[in-house]
């Protein structure tokens, strides 16, 4: 059985997939999508990329990366009665598109997951290192008591 992929991993894929099509948008020419921020992705494809099963990543995205991504906002203004407004990660439907992720917070979501990432693997290392300093140093104090 396969290991599922991280939210990593999806968000990468997704990011590099997609790209250079989000890059190209063009607002006088806005019949390849709804909206600049919001880039239609097609899960069939991106689920066969990362070899898994289509309504897995769905719900991932729908279920799981949306409701830990996406997040609330009030109206916050003097008089003005509290409005909340959802910003999604992930939306069914965006105009005429569906299947939609919101690329902006696609990017900064996964700048800090690729952050979090450098910053554990540097962890690992260090302490890999220090690890190995000491079984040396260990080592050749036991060496040198034992007289060698």
């Amino acid at each position: 059985m396969q290991k599922p992929p991280t939210d990593r991993k999806i968000l990468k894929a997704i990011y590099t997939r997609y790209y250079e099509q989000y890059a190209a948008y063009d607002k006088e020419d806005p019949v390849r999508r709804s909206a600049k921020i919001w880039m239609p992705i097609d899960i069939d494809a991106l689920a066969a990329h990362l070899a898994l099963e289509r309504d897995i990543l769905f719900g991932r995205l729908y279920y799981h990366l949306n409701n830990r991504y996406g997040y609330a906002v009030g109206d916050q203004r003097p008089g003005k009665e509290e409005a909340e407004m959802r910003i999604d990660l992930f939306a069914l439907r965006v105009g005429k598109d569906h299947h939609c992720i919101h690329f902006p917070l696609l990017a900064s979501v996964l700048a800090t997951l690729e952050d979090e990432n450098k910053k554990y693997r540097l962890a690992t290392a260090l302490s890999i290192l220090a690890f190995g300093i000491s079984l040396i140093t260990f080592l050749l104090n036991m060496l040198g008591k034992a007289g060698f």
